[in-house]
């Protein structure tokens, strides 16, 4: 029973000596234990076999869990069944519910993942210090708020020990059952020990620790100290105290004890870098020496994904000069905040690493499609999860088939189990101008067999918790219906047919784990009452905390960790082969003010502010100042870990664009204060050693060399590299450099393929193009469909109002009546007739679906009532008289026929079209027309968008009139505005107001005497509440009051559109498909984009893509344009 304590600063040899002696010791067949940290285990096994060829005896190395594993086997102590971490969260959940009333914090409300493992963190760091928590929960505190918590852990931590009993085992308490076993333990007493890589031990392991030193054979205790002496605030005050602890147990137990002090650490780690010499004795004795050397480097990096670029390109290199990867070490302040990009950028770059990082299975599909089964349930079967559900996979129904659902299910609103699990059969039916019309029968029977091979499994899953009456019931048949479901063994064939080994191993243990999570379960709740959501809310925390594990994919890899938590060996002098032991070359990442040393966090069940009062009561707790302490020695060690070259890096910006500044930390200034020169400023302007590396800045080289038309010598060199070896993946590169988005001319073949050599258009197509060419060969030529949504759908409105306006005026003039006829009584029954009809078959029923859905129609119809009523007080005073309803133009049931436009002598334009309203005034013998156009919407007279050809429609309609009836004349074109009303039914308006919300908008001919025959209650000095005319009082029309034209300014605008219509034509059969939208010049985005459904197919781009730009136009502007324009055209337009 002796102790050897071996002492030393950093990278004095005191790893090495271990190994020495341990050799030594395996050569003279005695018993070794080398005890470290778990995570430092791996290498350490792997050295000593290196070392001894294999021959390791009796040797073994531990972390202390394993150690405690290994006396109890031998001693007997292992008869009770473990409870793991998961099983311990459950077991906390079940108690924070089950016992909310004796609770004082913890309530209910506050329970989440987060909190249970703070709960479980701070139980289990009160044991680890041997603190009861009974005591101090008793003291008499200041603070009721940490009175009361400190109760609420007492009492949690009470009823875990109740519920394990004499039956389980918590994994923190081999500690306490290892230190009780070791005077039993034989193989101890035979076995010398040596312990290394511990900074700081707890009690629990400080007694262990005791316990070995009292009954091994011999125990050597390796510690980082400095010969100078301790103080409680400097850089070795962690060792100092763990060393004072442990001479506190030497002196308890009487044991004879020496010490060892490793020499200077130039004549150990750094014999080949003294630089690294110099640097440690600053760090350790604050003694200055300038470096003159290279081994230590500074360099400043753009950002985090640059920095990661330029670390790879540097190891990279190391490796071609011989060094191994796992000579090499990166360490980062958070392993989150680079774990993904250095996944990324060291896979491109060809380098092997390994991450220690647990990562969360949630995302594994599997456990997403338990997650949305759950959610299903809970949601009362939401169509939304029950889609998650059916995209895992898991339910064998292909993507197409997920697809094709998913628009049914938006089209008929199924939303939930009403709907899922109806006696109803689900139908498919054909649509027309968005209504429903005869029952598709083949979609219909795919519609409802999915249904059924769908619902079934999940009435089942639902039936598991409605039926069972415990818990292990309930998860007994869940794992009964995953067998059923096939689970397993499509989680075996996932891992068969993955090609990566990694992901393989995922789709492995993910099942495992899971039904690990159920027998958890079953120790800890089996026998409890089945509480559905309390069990549901239970069963997702054990979800949500799963992870992978991660497995070291092989020996050689770059070891990357963060500062405080990785344990890597370092290098020393001893050890033979080419593969010499220990770090070699560290890269420190990140060195950034707030990141190195971190910003400590007050987080924590029990606060820092906390945790000092308890330390009054000589309770000792871990406060944020041992929490600064230790990062300022874990930097120590870190910047002290390599034997050949130290390369410390920091970022100048920060955020997902680079917009947050970055400051440097102290680190870097101490450094330069040493004369360590800093690196030019990386600009991501690097190369790695693989192709793939190169890609991304051999594809911006060839983006300057579009520019600037000049190459360096190293992009030639991958171009001709790429040219010959991999010429596929270089025009993609080209490509993807040299894209324009420009579209390709349509020749005539491909066209008439489509259309013949007729192009059958409508008046809103051809606005279509004018706002942007693209779009309407997006609509015409491709047919593409618009997405329908489970919405309802503006145009859905629009179309109630004309049909239903249609439907009355079709009644009227099949009777030769006239709006004005009618009373309220019978536009109430009118309307009620025709939406009791058609909206039940509007956009899939839509209206049918929801409460709301129906208020809607509630207000569709207050607003066809009052619409109409106010047609009929405007049809009362007008001299004209409804002529045509929705008369067609063109087409086969045309009643006029369509406009035609010769293009050139092999093609015709043909526009067919419906208007809405056509009125007649016959006055002295001269026949007159007034065109309506009923609108959903407000909608204005812009001479601006007619010049631009994005409202041809009213001089469209007046043309196919005056051309039809060649004797009449023009007397106006006006839009009737249908929603006015909506803004004004609550409120109840006054009459007036109402009527000049119905006034209509456009222009009439300049003909006092017509405007006076559309409303006869126009007069002298007084504006019209039907049409846009005020009268002065010398009986002419008010300028400012009035939308009037005359007649040259209307056959101007039809001999215009005329024009347009050619115009559009030649561009259409000459194939233009640009993207070319319109935007109004005073706008920074087209207006042609804003409600179109194509941009994810154009993919428009304002730097690409240049738009038509439209400037505001004024009526006499406009007119004027327009004339000179048809002029130029040798005013041959009416051809």
């Amino acid at each position: 029973m002796a102790v050897t304590f071996v002492l030393g600063r950093s990278g004095s040899g005191k790893s090495s000596f271990c190994f020495e002696q341990i050799e030594q010791r395996i050569k003279q067949q005695e018993q070794v234990l080398y005890l470290v940290p778990e995570q430092m285990s791996f290498q350490t096994e792997y050295e000593l076999i290196r070392r001894t060829n294999g021959v390791l005896f009796d040797t073994q190395v531990l972390g202390f869990k394993r150690l405690a594993i290994r006396i109890l086997q031998e001693t007997g102590g292992l008869s009770k069944e473990l409870i793991d971490k998961q099983g311990l969260r459950l077991l906390v959940r079940k108690f924070l519910y089950e016992y909310q009333s004796e609770l004082r914090v913890f309530t209910k409300e506050r329970v989440s993942l987060g909190l249970i493992d703070e709960i479980i963190a701070f139980i289990q760091e009160s044991s680890n210090a041997v603190i009861d928590l009974h005591t101090i929960a008793e003291l008499p505190l200041n603070n009721q708020l940490l009175a009361d918590k400190l109760f609420d852990l007492a009492f949690l931590a009470d009823k875990v020990r109740e519920f394990l009993g004499d039956q389980y085992i918590l994994d923190a308490d081999y500690y306490s059952l290892l230190a009780s076993h070791i005077e039993q333990s034989e193989w101890v007493r035979q076995t010398h020990i040596y312990i290394d890589g511990f900074h700081s031990l707890n009690e629990q392991e400080h007694i262990i620790v005791d316990q070995l030193m009292r009954c091994a054979a011999t125990v050597t205790l390796v510690l980082t100290v400095s010969e100078e002496a301790a103080t409680p605030t400097g850089l070795f005050a962690m060792t100092d105290k763990t060393y004072a602890r442990f001479l506190r147990g030497i002196q308890e137990y009487k044991i004879e004890s020496s010490v060892i002090r490793m020499g200077e650490p130039g004549l150990a780690r750094f014999k080949a870098a003294p630089d690294l010499a110099a640097l440690e004795q600053y760090l350790s004795l604050g003694l200055r020496q300038d470096l003159i050397g290279d081994a230590v480097k500074i360099t400043p990096f753009v950002d985090r994904r640059d920095e990661l670029q330029g670390v790879a390109q540097q190891i990279r290199t190391l490796v071609q000069s011989g060094v191994r990867y796992g000579q090499i070490a990166v360490y980062v302040p958070q392993k989150g905040l680079y774990a993904d990009l250095l996944r990324s950028t060291f896979t491109e770059y060809g380098i092997p690493y390994f991450l220690d990082v647990k990562e969360s299975m949630l995302y594994h599909p599997f456990l997403e499609f338990i997650h949305a089964a759950i959610a299903l349930v809970k949601s009362k079967w939401s169509t939304v999860e029950l889609l998650r559900i059916l995209k895992t996979g898991f339910l064998d129904v292909s993507d197409d088939d997920v697809a094709r659902l998913e628009v049914y299910c938006q089209l008929y609103g199924k939303t939930g189990k009403r709907d899922w699990q109806s006696e109803q059969p689900w139908l498919w039916h054909e649509t027309r101008n968005g209504f429903i019309g005869e029952v598709d029968e083949e979609k219909s029977l795919w519609v409802e067999n999915l249904r059924g091979q769908i619902v079934q499994p999940l009435i089942a899953f639902e039936a598991v918790f409605a039926e069972a009456k415990t818990i292990r019931q309930a998860l007994q048949e869940l794992f009964i219906w995953l067998k059923g479901c096939g689970v397993a063994e499509r989680l075996e064939a996932m891992a068969a047919s993955s090609q990566d080994l990694v992901l393989a191993r995922r789709h492995q243990a993910v099942w495992q784990q899971f039904v690990q999570l159920l027998d958890d379960y079953v120790q800890v709740a089996g026998n409890d009452e089945l509480a559905m959501d309390a069990f549901l809310a239970m069963f997702e925390t054990g979800i949500e905390s799963l992870q992978f594990a991660i497995i070291p994919p092989s020996f050689d890899q770059v070891l990357v960790g963060d500062f405080e938590r990785s344990r890597f060996q370092m290098a020393s002098s001893a050890g033979s082969g080419a593969y010499s032991f220990g770090i070699q070359y560290a890269f420190v990442l990140g060195v950034n003010e707030g990141d190195v040393p971190q910003i400590q966090t007050d987080s924590g069940i029990i606060h820092n502010k906390e945790r000092l009062q308890l330390q009054e009561f000589a309770v000792d707790l871990p406060t944020l100042d041992s929490g600064l302490r230790a990062q300022q020695f874990a930097l120590y060690t870190v910047l002290c870990s390599a034997s050949k070259g130290l390369s410390i890096s920091y970022l100048l910006a920060d955020g997902v664009n680079g917009e947050t500044e970055k400051q440097p930390s102290y680190i870097i200034q101490s450094l330069k204060y040493l004369g360590v020169a800093e690196q030019p400023v990386s600009g991501n302007i690097r190369f790695g050693k693989t192709v793939v590396a190169a890609i991304p800045e051999f594809v911006r080289s060839l983006k300057l060399y579009q520019q600037t038309g000049t190459m360096s010598l190293i992009n030639q060199t991958i171009y001709n590299y790429l040219l010959k070896q991999n010429p596929a993946l270089l025009e993609k590169m080209q490509d993807s450099v040299f894209f324009a988005n420009q579209t390709v001319a349509l020749n005539n073949e491909l066209l008439e393929a489509r259309f013949g050599t007729t192009l059958n258009g409508s008046v809103s197509s051809i606005e279509s193009f004018y706002n942007c060419p693209f779009q309407y060969y997006s609509r015409q030529v491709l047919q593409l469909a618009e997405p329908i949504t489970a919405q309802v759908q503006a145009n859905i409105y629009g179309l109630l109002f004309h049909q239903c306006i249609e439907y009355v005026s079709g009644i009227l003039l099949a009777n030769n009546r006239r709006f004005a006829e009618l009373g309220d009584a019978e536009i109430m029954d009118y309307v009620q007739t025709y939406l009791e009809k058609h909206a039940p078959l509007a956009q899939y029923g839509i209206f049918m679906q929801s409460a709301r859905a129906q208020y809607f129609i509630k207000k569709v119809r207050e607003t066809l009532n009052q619409t109409i009523q106010m047609l009929a007080f405007q049809d009362e005073h007008s001299k004209f008289k409804q002529q045509f309803s929705e008369v067609r133009f063109g087409g086969t049931y045309g009643k006029l026929p369509a406009q035609v436009y010769p293009i050139d002598d092999r093609h015709l334009m043909q526009i067919n079209g419906v208007i809405d309203r056509v009125d007649q005034l016959v006055e002295d013998g001269q026949q007159y027309w007034r065109i309506i156009d009923y609108k959903s919407s407000g909608h204005t007279f812009s001479f601006a968008d007619m010049y631009y050809g994005l409202n041809l429609q009213m001089p469209t309609y007046m043309d196919v009139l005056l051309q039809n009836y060649p004797d009449s004349k023009n007397a106006g074109m006006l839009y009737f505005g249908i929603d006015q009303s909506i803004k004004s039914i609550d409120g109840a308006p006054p009459m007036d107001l109402i009527k000049s919300s119905y006034t209509m908008n456009g222009f009439i001919v300049d003909n006092p005497e017509l405007a006076m025959a559309m409303d006869d209650q126009l007069t002298a000095s007084a504006k019209s509440l039907i049409v846009p005319a005020k009268l002065k009082s010398d009986g002419h029309f008010d300028q400012n009051g009035s939308r009037i034209m005359n007649e040259d300014d209307f056959t101007t605008l039809i001999d215009f559109t005329r024009m347009k219509y050619k115009e559009s034509g030649r561009a259409i059969w000459d194939g233009v498909t640009t993207i070319e939208p319109v935007q109004e010049v005073s706008k920074d985005v087209p207006k042609a984009c804003t409600y179109c459904k194509f941009r994810s197919v154009c993919q428009y781009d304002r730097y690409l893509n240049q738009p038509k730009v439209v400037h505001n136009k004024s009526k006499q502007e406009a007119l004027s344009q327009m004339e000179m324009e048809v002029q130029a055209n040798d005013g041959k337009t009416s051809e």
